[in-house]
């Protein structure tokens, strides 16, 4: 992959619309100064939570953030815990904010998801936690010079769910680290990432 083409949306829900509920969701994606990198964040507040559309604006604005500047360092820094180490300490101080927010350590009213990449020319790896996706594969050249996915490389970061299909995990919850996937990604030409909406979509 010599350069990523990116697009990113967000789309109120028909039910948000009947409620009066703004979107709760915050994105974000961007190719890095070389182009060889691209990052990923994706947050779903959930709609049951007071201040989910903060949550879910602060989580994507720190991962990414994060995230982007994690592509210098991998220029001259081989993958190794360091990653999970860096991730678990960003989840800490994401929710070390939200407290100071709410002004309490219950943060439930900021209940939100998280899925995010980071992915260069030999691969990368994906965060995890909630109903969101992210997936993606290699297009394998055919006869007329098309392309065509190359099952084979497929890769599926999958929605955890609870109990019920409507229900699953917060970054926000106490029991937050039982939930957090971190995931080493394969060389890939695309990647799509999601929240749940998007998942049952595709």
């Amino acid at each position: 992959m010599d350069q990523w083409i990116t697009a990113c949306a967000s789309v109120t829900g028909t039910g948000h619309h009947k409620s009066g509920i703004p979107c709760q969701d915050a994105s974000a994606v961007k190719v890095n100064s070389s182009g060889e990198w691209v990052v990923i964040v994706a947050s779903d507040g959930a709609g049951t939570a007071k201040r989910a559309e903060e949550g879910s604006a602060l989580v994507a604005e720190i991962f990414f953030n994060s995230l982007l500047t994690m592509t210098s360092e991998l220029a001259s820094r081989s993958p190794g815990q360091w990653i999970n180490d860096l991730v678990i300490e960003k989840v800490l101080e994401t929710r070390k904010l939200l407290r100071a927010k709410a002004g309490s350590d219950d943060i439930r009213d900021f209940n939100c998801t998280l899925v995010a990449c980071l992915l260069g020319p030999n691969g990368g790896f994906s965060i995890h936690i909630g109903d969101g996706a992210i997936f993606g594969g290699s297009n394998a050249p055919i006869k007329g010079g098309n392309t065509t996915f190359d099952q084979k490389d497929f890769f599926i970061s999958p929605p955890e769910n609870g109990e019920y299909a409507n229900e699953t995990y917060f970054i926000t919850e106490r029991d937050w680290v039982k939930h957090l996937r971190i995931t080493p990604m394969p060389k890939l030409d695309w990647v799509f990432a999601c929240t749940d909406g998007g998942t049952a979509l595709a």
